[in-house]
């Protein structure tokens, strides 16, 4: 078998999210792909007959295996390392991770290679099929010949292509094999003759399979035409059996409907007759000497034991003990009482030494996470200034778009920097056709700057008559210029949203929008192998579907920068008319303006900020050669550097190198694609579900906080997604999420008997509600219900062992027969397998992306101010070791003294346990945060540490590097998910108080190690998206019935066309092998 090849970026495509969401459906070894391949192994081994066999492309080597089982002496090759380690363990070792354009070392008697070169580079591809020639006489091949959907596929091609190919190397159809069994278009493919050389003989050979291919489709067409009218008259005949049958249970349930009208009549007037002989009872009972007596009873009680007050509280605890010692005995009742009255009294002797002795706590105020704005209607008028010099093609696009996408009021201004003649005259077309626009000719070309200038002057000098333009009043003058590159696509909402930054503070001045191409404001990428990245748009989507992406998911923080890219340049009028025009002396060819404007704009104190919500499209220096650019730059680059110094230069560039909140969105930017397509498979697959979380929560805390983002994310895929929380707890839990956006259900857990029926699944998200579900589960209408387990935690480890809630919580996930459960991590999952032999899926963890991102800081940056660092102390949780972490602390804080600045927040003064830790170093207290304070503090520090003796999942490590801190986690549990200790953290043993010491230490001194970390943390958090756990969770509840209908519906396909064989493959004719 072939050597391992070097890593290559295009196999990391083919991991588990390909496998499980870019196949149709889910790609695992089940009944469904083992059944398939088996019906293909059954047919090569009956056609062909081959003693040896290599499966080039194999996947998770499900062909290989059904062969062995056949006797077939059989091998596989993938490129993807996933898909081998993935594949079934007793069939691994006939599988290697390995290229098929490299030699595999042996002949074989067939080579099959399915739904693979589509996924490969034409080059590669037709090695791959010379590789293939190489190896074997008998090929086996299919290629999917319509796919241009998919991402991976990079060169989808009819037969006849890869006929031609073979061709070249003596291979041919073998005409007499019918491979339909495999997918429509499969072929056969024989060593027929020598290889020949003469193109004119493969381009005839790939003739014929183009006029074969037609007719194959017409035929298939015909066929499919018979099936499909064969299977209207037999669903014609069901629909008329269907009907007769309802016509039957309608006229059944009329009849019982009749028989139980009778017996409602009868019951309404038997409850009548009881109805009132209760009222003759009641007058009896209020007219007699006894309900008089009663009443003065209540009126003398009122006065002795006021409601709420101290005396009835005494009368209502004096009860409870007595029924306390009749249920438990006096014993359990003394014990109680003094628990009570050490609790009571400790409280209170540390209540009394606060006031006594009151502690110096420098307090940190943390204020929650704003609110995305929202982008208002734009009343501002606004010239947009196009320079245009030749490359129609791209002018037509651009101009159709910024037509199509802007709304009024605005006016276009048209500079003609020496265009030919064909390019002149479709634009003084276009001014004539749109009343307004104006058009500015020179005959020989100046330079952008001079032309840039030129379109600025007008829209100083001329205000535009926007009654014209039927825009608004005549005369306006315009509040901002926009300069727009020629090769720019505009996309919905582009102006307003610039507009929007820039009016948002008085201090911007100018404003530029995010894009595929434009330096330091391209996403997801700013540069791709030393140069500026260009950034593609992925496969299916466009400039405006990613627009619309860039745009919800942004939290419009329009984060200041040094410099702007002028592709797209919003300058306000007041800026230009302080400021003046662009520099035509020094940078009169382009390149460099729009940077010398950008530092003669912040000298005369205006800011330049991104508009993170916009996005434009850019081709990028199509007016001008690469090969004439790369002088322009760097001409510009010293012109600059002459007139404003080497050192305010250099500064602009640094802080734009390392600007964190940038680089956090072009992060969360890179997966923008795929969260669309998991929701967008999520609401086919799963819409119109309603799920019901129970949660029984009164404050706010991290399990809280995961089921409710992943809540929106389900809603987002059309799931009626809800919460279930207990009524007495609706004012506090109210008040910790007092702008909860999701619908809450409030009662008791009997109520859940009545809501079952109501939805389609239940889930338990702590172990005390599992038996609420277990009750529920047995109600009337609850059969159609699913119950499910969202296990964050192994909850029993919160407890000490052998206790009875250690007991309660472990016995919860064996206590209802049925439940599906789904654990956060594959942590969590291998505990349960470990502790009970319970297999359950793990749904991956996930964070809050809405509101865990990099975001302006408040304050200067390290090194101007102390290194900040925060820890999450807890007395009441001590798995979270409060006191190490507070040793740790102090350790550092003698090392290092104000060098430092440390954090403490999850705790107050007055909880319990915090007179017990160390405190004797200088911190600042954060308190315990609500849920939109916890991004805000993240985003203020520069670590963050987590030393507890184990971690579910080790959300607020995974919060704090998405807010872009370097982080301190514990190796033990959830964490190792998404920590890579040197990569994007440094991970430690809890249990080596040392060890945890001289990590933060290692942080603290090495500000390159630190940085390395903060920038691969933000760059590696956001793949966590929640939309994943969602769709997985969604899976777990209803995968089971909506895989069956489906094997039942293609069944009742195959069934009615009569051609199961042949239907069947294509389900998996989209490329689903590597």
């Amino acid at each position: 078998m072939p050597e391992p090849p070097p890593h290559s970026p295009a196999a990391d495509a083919f991991d588990a999210t390909y496998y499980a969401h870019g196949c149709g459906r889910p790609y695992r070894r089940d009944d469904v792909w083992l059944g398939f391949f088996g019906g293909v192994a059954d047919r090569i081994v009956e056609g062909i007959r081959p003693r040896t066999a290599l499966d080039a492309g194999c996947a998770l080597g499900f062909l290989v295996e059904t062969l062995r089982d056949r006797g077939v002496e059989a091998w596989g090759v993938d490129v993807s390392a996933y898909a081998i380690a993935e594949a079934y363990e007793p069939i691994r070792p006939y599988l290697a991770v390995a290229s098929i354009t490299a030699p595999f070392g042996r002949r074989f008697d067939l080579v099959t290679c399915i739904e693979v070169v589509e996924h490969m580079p034409p080059a590669e591809a037709a090695a791959a099929i010379a590789n293939l020639c190489a190896h074997a006489d008998d090929i086996l091949f299919s290629s999917s010949p319509y796919d241009h959907r998919e991402p991976t596929h990079h060169n989808v091609q009819p037969p006849a292509y890869w006929a031609e190919l073979f061709a070249r190397h003596g291979f041919y159809r073998d005409v007499d094999f019918d491979a339909s069994f495999l997918t429509p278009w499969a072929v056969r493919y024989r060593k027929s003759a020598p290889p020949v050389a003469d193109p004119v003989f493969g381009r005839v050979v790939g003739g014929y399979e183009r006029a074969l291919w037609r007719l194959d489709q017409a035929a298939d067409g015909r066929r499919q035409v018979a099936v499909e009218q064969r299977g209207e008259l037999m669903a014609k005949d069901r629909e008329l059996e269907d009907l007769r049958a309802r016509v039957e249970r309608l006229e059944a349930d009329r009849l019982a409907l009749d028989v139980r009208v009778n017996q409602l009549t009868r019951e309404r007037d038997n409850l009548a007759d009881q109805l009132n002989a209760w009222r003759g009872r009641w007058h009896v009972l209020e007219t007699s000497p006894s309900w008089a007596l009663v009443q003065r009873l209540q009126r003398l009680r009122g006065r002795l034991m006021p409601p709420g007050g101290p005396a009835e509280a005494a009368f209502v605890t004096t009860i409870g003990w007595k029924h306390l010692v009749q249920a438990r005995g006096p014993a359990f009742f003394a014990g109680h009482v003094a628990r009570e009255a050490r609790a009571r009294g400790a409280y209170q002797l540390r209540a009394w030494r606060r006031k006594r002795h009151p502690e110096r706590v420098e307090w940190l105020d943390v204020p929650p996470a704003p609110p995305v704005p929202a982008v208002p209607d734009r009343t501002m008028a606004v010239d947009v200034v196009v320079c245009v010099h030749d490359a129609l093609d791209d002018v037509q696009r651009c101009l159709a778009a910024l037509r199509r996408h802007t709304a009024p009021p605005w006016r276009l201004i048209l500079v003609d920097d020496g265009s030919a003649a064909p390019t002149a005259d479709w634009l003084r077309a276009h001014a004539e056709a749109h009343p307004g626009t104006v058009l500015l000719r020179a005959d020989a070309a100046g330079g952008y700057t001079r032309a840039a200038n030129r379109g600025l002057r007008h829209a100083l000098a001329v205000p535009a008559d926007l009654a014209a333009a039927g825009a608004g009043a005549a005369g306006a003058p315009a509040g901002a210029v926009v300069l727009l590159n020629s090769d720019t696509v505009v996309t919905a909402g582009w102006l307003e949203r610039l507009v929007a930054c820039a009016e948002s503070d008085p201090a911007i001045g100018l404003a530029g929008p995010l894009s595929n191409a434009a330096t330091y404001q391209s996403v997801p990428e700013v540069k791709h192998d030393g140069d500026w990245a260009e950034n593609p748009l992925p496969v299916g989507i466009d400039a405006d579907r990613m627009a619309a992406l860039v745009a919800d998911d942004s939290a419009r923080l329009y984060p200041r920068v040094p410099f702007l890219n002028g592709f797209c340049l919003l300058v306000k009028r007041a800026v230009l008319e302080q400021v003046g025009l662009f520099d035509e002396d020094a940078f009169g060819a382009g390149y460099g303006e729009e940077n010398d404007y950008a530092l003669r704009a912040r000298a005369a104190g205006w800011q330049l900020a991104v508009a993170d919500d916009a996005y434009v499209h850019h081709a990028a220096s199509r007016s001008y050669s690469h090969e004439r650019r790369r002088p322009l730059v760097e001409r510009a680059g010293r012109a600059l550097a002459h007139k404003h110094g080497v050192d305010a230069v250099a500064a602009g560039v640094a802080a734009l190198e390392d600007h964190r909140v940038l680089a956090g969105i072009g992060a969360r930017v890179a997966y923008l694609p795929d969260r669309w397509r998991i929701v967008r498979g999520g609401r086919d697959r799963f819409g119109g579900k309603r799920v019901l979380f129970v949660l029984p929560v009164a404050a706010a805390g991290g399990g809280a906080s995961i089921a409710m983002f992943e809540m929106r994310a389900m809603r987002a895929m059309g799931v009626e997604a809800a919460l279930f929380n207990l009524a007495p707890h609706q004012a506090p839990f109210e008040a910790a999420y007092p702008d909860l956006d999701l619908p809450v259900i409030y009662g008791q857990p009997e109520d859940l008997l009545t809501l079952a029926p109501e939805w389609d699944a239940l889930v338990a998200t702590m172990y005390t509600t599992v038996e609420w579900l277990d009750v529920a589960s047995r109600g009337a209408g609850a059969a159609g219900t699913v119950f499910g387990y969202f296990i964050q935690d192994l909850e029993a480890y919160f407890y000490p062992p052998g206790s009875p809630r250690f007991h309660a919580a472990l016995a919860s996930y064996t206590a209802m027969p049925g439940l599906r459960m789904f654990a956060m991590t594959p942590w969590n999952a291998s505990e349960l397998e470990r502790l009970l032999g319970i297999r359950c899926p793990a749904v991956m963890p996930g964070y809050d992306a809405e509101l865990f991102r990099p975001r302006p800081r408040s304050g200067p940056e390290w090194p101007a101010r102390p290194l900040r660092i925060a820890a999450m102390v807890r007395p009441a949780t001590p798995f979270r070791q409060p006191r190490l972490t507070m040793e740790v602390f102090e350790a550092v804080a003698r090392a290092h003294g104000p060098a430092v600045e440390l954090v403490v927040f999850g705790v107050r003064p007055e909880h319990a346990g915090w007179d017990e830790l160390p405190r004797g170093f200088p911190f600042k207290l954060a308190g315990t945060l609500g849920p939109r304070q916890m991004p805000m503090l993240l985003n203020e520090v520069d670590v963050f540490v987590d030393v507890s003796t184990w971690q579910g999942m080790g959300m607020t490590a995974m919060e704090a590097m998405a807010c872009g801190a370097a982080v301190v986690v514990t190796r033990e549990g959830g964490p190792p998910v998404f920590a890579r200790h040197g990569e994007n953290c440094l991970m430690v043993d809890p249990h080596d108080k040392g060890a945890c010491i001289a990590a933060l230490d290692l942080l603290i001194r090495d500000g390159d190690l630190r940085r390395r970390l903060q920038a691969q943390g933000r760059r590696d958090i956001p793949l966590w998206y929640p939309e994943r756990a969602a769709f997985n969770m969604l899976e777990a509840l209803f995968g089971p019935e909506l895989d069956a209908a489906d094997r039942a519906r293609a069944a009742a396909e195959a069934e009615a066309a009569g051609e199961a064989d042949v239907a069947r493959p294509l389900v998996v004719a989209d490329g689903n092998r590597t």
